[in-house]
């Protein structure tokens, strides 16, 4: 009578494949850019949210804050829209699952 561990084609053990796996993520340079991006873009977007509530506190008005924000806008929306462009590019891998 054989009451033992069920002929043995469970995974639990010490099999060939059960150590412990390296995470694929991105590399060294790749950890840089982004988190310099990120600083960089997160930095852009205060200034232009600190300029419109200044345009807006000098003016009573929000008319015309667009065009005291404009230049920072358009050049951080660019470097919004390139990142995008590089993510389907496969420039930067996404690690986020």
């Amino acid at each position: 009578m054989a009451a033992g561990n069920g002929g043995g084609s469970g995974r639990a053990g010490g099999g060939e494949g059960s150590g412990p796996r390296k995470k694929k993520g991105p590399g060294p340079l790749a950890t840089a850019y982004l988190v310099i991006y990120n600083v960089v873009m997160t930095a852009g977007w205060l200034v232009i949210a600190v300029g419109f509530v200044r345009a807006y506190l000098a003016k009573g008005s929000y008319h015309s804050l667009y065009y005291s924000i404009e230049k920072p806008l358009k050049f951080f929306q660019t470097g919004a829209l390139l990142e995008v462009c590089l993510r389907f590019l496969l420039l930067i891998s996404n690690t986020i699952k």
